[in-house]
């Protein structure tokens, strides 16, 4: 009886291939087959799990420049209900090189990240990269970003704000250095900008368009925070997270950003 339906089914497979693959599967699904997802007989584990995948990340894009220590914004989309929590890595030639973080909501959908650099845990300079997202329960369900380089660190350093746990906290109204080093290739000009966004998807809003790079290799400018982001009348938003840039307007590769800082009323 088994062969009869095969017999059946089988011409039916051959005329319906295109349209409707999934006869065919019908037709292997018989008592004793195999078979144990439609669609994806035949394929290789590789193309199966691309198959079912159901991520897609959208930043870092493909052949886009990532400069070491600047901060950067990880951004992806998803569909249905992923299990588990979103767990972001750093990948170079489809091998596991950082985690970026082991456990992110997926509804988030974006995770800022400032790429390390001269410290434990550096991130080499070189193309090959991408970033993979994966479910914390179900490897299945995972997405990749197109490759992308990383860029080399400069010779610029913003000192302050600095590192610190918890996070500085500077207050609206308040008066703080923004300090920097530098060598003797980054010109006699730097542009300021601050950065900062909801859920790390970061926005540049411009604090001083052009100041002295400074002398004997230091920078500093005094900045009085004002009631609103620079340059609008956006509101500062207690507890996130905001970086300063400097960047030398001679030479755009002396480009640092400092650590993460907040801002409170």
């Amino acid at each position: 009886m088994k062969n009869f339906w095969i017999h059946l089914i089988l011409p039916i497979c051959v005329l319906s291939f295109i349209s409707m693959p999934s006869n065919c599967d019908a037709a292997k699904a018989v008592p004793g087959s195999s078979t144990s997802r439609p669609g994806m007989t035949g394929m290789p584990k590789q193309a199966q799990e691309m198959f079912v995948a159901q991520v897609k990340v959208t930043n870092p894009q493909s052949n886009a420049q990532w400069r070491a220590g600047t901060p950067q914004s990880i951004q992806w989309e998803y569909q249905g209900t992923p299990p588990g929590l979103a767990k972001i890595l750093l990948t170079r030639n489809a091998v596991i090189v950082h985690t970026i973080d082991a456990g992110h909501g997926w509804g988030q959908s974006g995770k800022g990240w400032i790429i390390p650099y001269n410290m434990p845990g550096s991130i080499p300079e070189g193309d090959g990269y991408r970033i993979k997202i994966v479910s914390t329960t179900d490897e299945k369900y995972f997405g990749t970003s197109g490759l992308f380089r990383i860029m080399p660190y400069t010779n610029l350093t913003v000192t302050n704000p600095a590192n610190s746990i918890p996070l500085q906290n500077w207050k609206i109204g308040s008066t703080h250095n923004l300090n920097w080093k530098y060598t003797s290739n980054c010109g006699s000009h730097v542009k300021i900008r601050i950065m900062g966004g909801v859920n790390h998807n970061w926005a540049t809003y411009p604090i001083v368009n052009s100041w002295s790079m400074g002398t004997n290799g230091t920078g500093s400018m005094p900045w009085t925070l004002p009631s609103a982001l620079p340059g609008t009348s956006v509101s500062w938003i207690p507890g996130n997270h905001y970086v300063i840039q400097v960047e030398g307007i001679e030479n755009p590769l002396c480009w640092n950003s400092t650590a993460e800082f907040t801002v409170s009323p």
